[in-house]
């Protein structure tokens, strides 16, 4: 089937093949990787801020390092919590336009 016939069927009976939901569900995948790559790559741009704003409450600790990676690490997971968080509303809206569509008028 070509894609303009998938889209006809689609349309008139809404109904989708295991392929079609398939190739939707990695749409969605990509989409919502690629919003937390992108938002996790800024967030680590700015990740001695985001470090010093955490441990702002905790002044008269210093953080020490006991590996030479440990550093690079701590700011990675920050980087990562942060751009997981900020790219959550895109992610809950991928979910939710995934699922909408299986769901009855009364569910």
């Amino acid at each position: 089937m070509r894609m303009s016939e998938n889209k006809e069927n689609f349309q008139k009976d809404k109904e989708m093949g295991i392929i079609d939901h398939l190739t939707e569900f990695r749409k969605r995948l990509i989409v919502c990787f690629a919003a937390v790559g992108i938002f996790t790559a800024s967030a680590y741009l700015f990740s001695n801020q985001l470090l010093s704003f955490l441990t702002y409450p905790a002044q008269w600790i210093s953080l020490t390092s006991l590996k030479p990676t440990e550093v690079f690490m701590a700011k990675m997971k920050i980087a990562v919590i942060f751009g997981v968080l900020a790219s959550s509303p895109i992610i809950f809206y991928q979910i939710w336009s995934f699922v909408s569509p299986a769901l009855k008028k009364a569910e």
